[in-house]
């Protein structure tokens, strides 16, 4: 039987480990309290943007890592 480690059941967001729920971008971001719908964010999973339209079908897998960028307005 093959050894699970903590990779088997997680991926980074953010540089943060976290539980692997099987969750799609979308529902990701909204567990976070994100709204996916509104503008300004970007999602990079393994260093690749991930287009907005395929939110709701791509799937992060265990030991992915994925950055969450929000553009903030300022001056």
């Amino acid at each position: 039987m093959e050894k699970k480690t903590v990779a088997d059941a997680t991926f980074t967001v953010n540089g943060e480990l976290q539980p692997y729920r099987g969750q799609t971008i979308y529902e990701l971001l909204q567990s976070f309290g994100f709204e996916p719908d509104k503008p300004g964010i970007a999602i990079a999973l393994n260093a690749e943007v991930i287009p907005r339209r395929q939110w709701r079908e791509v799937r992060p897998q265990p030991g992915d890592q994925i950055e969450i960028v929000r553009a903030v307005a300022g001056g």
